[in-house]
């Protein structure tokens, strides 16, 4: 991309012609993915959130835009394309920028870009990967554009500490605000699904004994089927546990989308080490009523090495599930270690690949086999985990944070 030519072409372009209510602030959220990830999700959740008071639109280099504009009712999703998004940004003039980590080179040209473009905007950085991440992309380019931001905002203390040290960053710019995830829709006991759905799961994954009507316990895992979430520590996991409850046990490994070659490889990878292991989970594929699964779920387990915040553990604490997971990421900001679930502390610094050590995958065991052995414990921590989802973890809170946030920045109540 030839960004100095379309920045000397901007004077050249009409001069900011704002969109049809010059009262409500424009806001551009320019994505670095616009997966229908955790941040994809974010972006949704608060564009709608925000489209009562500001105009909202929404960009990103990776992803498949069509998706996040369905989901987006109330933001336009524009072309991530550099001279065309200029162009935009010139005639719609945003009073906020609000760009998601992470930041490489392309990115930065797109930030700079529309800066050039918007001179009075101001730019908030959202830091939606795990810290350990960011340091593939800290370069002089970076550290300087995150200097120049008005606010970077971070979804736990930690994330907070390890880049303000990393970027030299002034605390005073630095806020926490974790997403959280709908309360509403994720509620205990599946009374936020459909009960038909909730019986054609039950069916479908054979998780009801026929000999004796029971339920048969369930332990799940969500995620996208890529390296990150570490998927065959997940299968271990299942083994293990197999092999102490049988047949009594159903582990379900909800592997999310799979979109273009290298999440369709990694799910075949999966599928071969699953059945080496002797199939102990079976891989349900994308499940869109998750809360529909979620009203069977005993014990939630996550086993990935590297997370900003993960909504799927998010979600299950918010239907009522205990979570077992690593220290790693907003884990611990999700779950309260004895509480709402268990966190198995890590052996070493957490690493964006990592595989799990087989005493973090022996802790995940003994804390799950707790939870499947003691149905007073397993509700005593659904009830809690579900009262602090709605505490700590609603995303009409972000939302309300993110309104007195922006107003502050751009100088209006919103």
């Amino acid at each position: 991309m030839d960004a100095e030519r379309i920045i000397a072409e901007l004077d050249r372009w009409p001069a900011p012609g704002r969109y049809a209510d010059p009262a409500r602030p424009a806001v551009l959220f320019l994505q670095y993915s616009l997966v229908t990830g955790g941040a994809g999700y974010f972006v949704q959740r608060l564009a709608d959130g925000l489209a009562d008071r500001c105009t909202v639109d929404v960009t990103g280099m990776v992803g498949r835009p069509g998706a996040v504009a369905r989901a987006c009712r109330s933001a336009a999703v524009l072309p991530c394309e550099a001279a065309g998004l200029a162009r935009h940004a010139r005639w719609a003039g945003y009073d906020l920028v609000d760009a998601a980590w992470p930041l490489r080179d392309g990115h930065c040209d797109l930030i700079e870009l529309v800066l050039a473009a918007a001179p009075r905007a101001r730019l908030a950085v959202r830091c939606h990967s795990e810290a350990c991440f960011l340091r593939h992309a800290l370069t002089d380019r970076t550290r300087d554009l995150v200097r120049r931001a008005d606010l970077v905002i971070f979804h736990h203390a930690a994330q907070r500490r390890e880049v303000a040290r990393l970027h030299e960053l002034d605390a005073d710019r630095c806020r926490i605000a974790p997403p959280g995830v709908d309360v509403r829709r994720f509620r205990p006991g599946g009374a936020g699904a459909d009960p038909r759905a909730v019986a054609e799961y039950r069916r479908r994954y054979d998780l009801t004994d026929p000999a004796t009507g029971r339920k048969r316990l369930v332990v799940a895992m969500a995620g996208r089927a890529s390296e990150e979430k570490n998927w065959p520590d997940f299968l271990l996991v299942a083994r293990a546990l197999k092999d102490v409850y049988g047949d009594g046990l159903v582990c379900l490994a909800i592997t999310g989308r799979q979109i273009g070659f290298p999440a369709r490889r990694h799910l075949d990878r999966l599928a071969r080490f699953s059945s080496d292991l002797g199939s102990p989970a079976r891989i349900t594929g994308l499940i869109d009523d998750l809360e529909a699964v979620y009203a069977s779920v005993d014990v939630y387990v996550h086993t990935a090495c590297s997370e900003s915040l993960c909504r799927t553990a998010a979600e299950a604490q918010a239907a009522g599930v205990p979570v077992v997971a690593l220290a790693t990421g907003g884990l611990r900001v999700v779950v309260e270690d004895g509480r709402t679930g268990t966190i198995v502390e890590r052996d070493r610094p957490a690493k964006w690949l990592a595989r799990c050590t087989a005493r973090e995958r022996a802790g995940i065991v003994g804390a799950v086999r707790d939870l499947l052995d003691g149905p007073a414990l397993r509700t005593a921590q659904g009830r809690a985990a579900a009262r602090r989802a709605r505490e700590r973890l609603d995303d009409r809170r972000n939302t309300a944070w993110h309104r007195r946030a922006i107003g502050e920045l751009i100088g209006c109540a919103l």
